[in-house]
């Protein structure tokens, strides 16, 4: 087993929600993480895609997925042609102190800067 300091941390992560349109050619699940690992700074440690829809298609439909088999089929917000919708989670932590909602913002804002220029439309 490899040593994770995070699991060891007594100070608290921080989440971040961010959900936005994607246009579907242009960008994939590589270059979104890529955009957000290299502008999420040292303490992000974590990113996790938490829902997925495309145009016109319900959300949460994981054929072999037990919580979406008992919850069904969730209504995919009004997501654009040629777009797919994407709520992923971010989690930050530091080993060594908490982090404050400044650090943990400016690099948020870093993150959504670089995903529209990107071609991204933020919710």
């Amino acid at each position: 087993m490899r040593y994770n300091p995070d699991l060891l941390s007594n100070h608290p992560a921080v989440l971040r929600d961010l959900s936005m349109f994607v246009p579907k050619r242009d960008m994939n699940w590589a270059l979104i993480t890529e955009l957000i690992r290299g502008n999420g700074g040292p303490n992000l440690r974590k990113i996790d895609l938490l829902e997925y829809w495309e145009h016109g298609a319900a959300a949460n439909s994981h054929k072999d997925c037990e919580a979406c088999k008992q919850r069904g089929p969730v209504h995919a917000p009004k997501t654009p042609e040629g777009y797919v919708c994407m709520f992923i989670k971010m989690t930050y932590r530091h080993t060594e102190r908490t982090l404050t909602n400044v650090e943990v913002n400016e690099n948020d804002f870093k993150i959504r800067k670089a995903l529209e220029r990107a071609g991204a439309i933020l919710r």
